[in-house]
C-alpha cells in the first residue's frame, strides 16, 4: 500500500462552504471508471471553509486513479466536533471552587464547575467553555494566566477530564 495525499471542497445544498468534522467514504476509481471494489475507506475528516485535506492509502497495483468522496447513504454526515474547554483550577475546597467560578463568570459566558475524585480525593474543578476552536481556548487560557491563574486547555466532554 501506498499514501496518497487528497483535498476537496465540500459544500452543503445551497453551496455555502461547510465547516466541522464529516464523516466521509472514499472510492478509488480507475482510469475508465470501473470501481476498485477493494479500495474503500471511510474516515473521520475535519473541514474547514469547505477544504478536507486526508491521506488514504492505496494499493500498489493502482498506478491511476481518480477519488471520490461520498457521504454514507441516509445518514446524517456530521460530527457534532468536540469543544474545548479550559481547566482554571481544582479545589478540594467546594467554596473556593465556587469563589473562583463566581469570578470568572463576569468576563466568560459560561464558567461552571465540575467534579471528580482524584486519586481517593473529590475534587471540585473550575472551568470555562465550551469554545469551537482551539484558538478561542488558548486565547481563554492566555487572559487566565494574565490575571494571575494557571489554566489547562482540555477537549471533549469536561464530566470526562482530569
Amino acid at each position: 500500500m501506498r499514501r496518497v495525499r487528497v483535498s476537496g471542497l465540500l459544500m452543503d445544498g445551497r453551496r455555502n462552504r461547510m465547516k466541522g468534522v464529516y464523516l466521509l467514504f472514499f472510492r478509488f476509481l480507475d482510469d475508465e471508471g470501473g470501481s476498485l471494489a477493494s479500495v474503500r475507506s471511510s474516515m473521520y475528516v475535519p473541514v474547514e471553509d469547505g477544504v478536507f485535506k486526508a491521506t488514504l492509502e492505496l494499493p500498489e497495483t493502482a498506478s491511476q486513479y481518480r477519488v471520490i468522496a461520498e457521504a454514507p447513504k441516509g445518514t446524517d454526515w456530521l460530527v457534532k466536533p468536540r469543544p474545548y474547554y479550559v481547566q482554571a483550577g481544582s479545589f478540594e475546597e467546594p467554596a473556593r471552587a465556587e469563589s473562583l467560578r463566581a469570578g470568572l463568570s463576569i468576563r466568560f459566558a459560561r464558567a461552571f464547575i465540575t467534579q471528580d475524585v482524584v486519586e481517593g480525593t473529590q475534587r471540585h474543578q473550575v472551568r470555562v467553555g465550551p469554545f469551537d476552536r482551539k484558538g478561542e481556548a488558548d486565547e481563554a487560557a492566555l487572559w487566565l494566566e494574565a490575571a494571575g491563574t494557571e489554566s489547562l486547555v482540555l477537549r471533549g466532554d469536561p464530566r470526562t477530564q482530569p
